[in-house]
This record gives structure tokens, sequence and C-alpha cells, in this order.
């Protein structure tokens, strides 16, 4: 797992069966999941979704992390993986 600090997310291009990810300063990334905790004026959440409908900013600041995961089989409340 890779924690980025002091970086922002500048693109996120879905592939289809995953996206790729490019940082201000740092590598860029292929990923199969990408989860932004970066607050409610989410950066990352601006780049997929486009420009928030309404709501305030609070301020809050956050940090992102790239991570290739695996697939794995098997099942979820009674439904297959």
């Amino acid at each position: 797992m890779e924690y980025m600090f002091g970086d922002s997310i500048a693109t996120v291009h879905d592939r289809g069966n995953g996206v790729d990810v490019t940082v201000e300063h740092g590598r860029p990334c292929s990923l199969e999941l990408l989860v932004g905790a970066d607050g409610l004026p989410s950066i990352t959440r601006r780049l997929v979704f486009g420009p928030p409908h309404g709501g305030t900013s609070t301020g809050a600041s956050g940090a992102a992390t790239c991570r290739s995961v695996p697939r794995v089989r098997g099942s979820l409340a009674g439904g297959t993986l």
C-alpha cells in the first residue's frame, strides 16, 4: 500500500476494468480501485463525477493512497464476487 502526502490527484481516466491516475508531483498509478477520502470539497469526487451541485466547504484536508488489490473469488451476502 502506498500513501501520498502533500500531493493532489490531477487526472483520473476510467479504463473500464480500473483507472489510470496521475498526481501533480508524483508518478502515475494504474489501479483497480481508487478511494478518495479527501473531504467534502473532494478533488477526487470532482474529477470522477464533475462539479458539485451546491454544498459548502468545511476546509477539511485529507490524504490519498494508491493500491492494486488482487481479485478474490468467493461469496458476499449470498452473491458471487
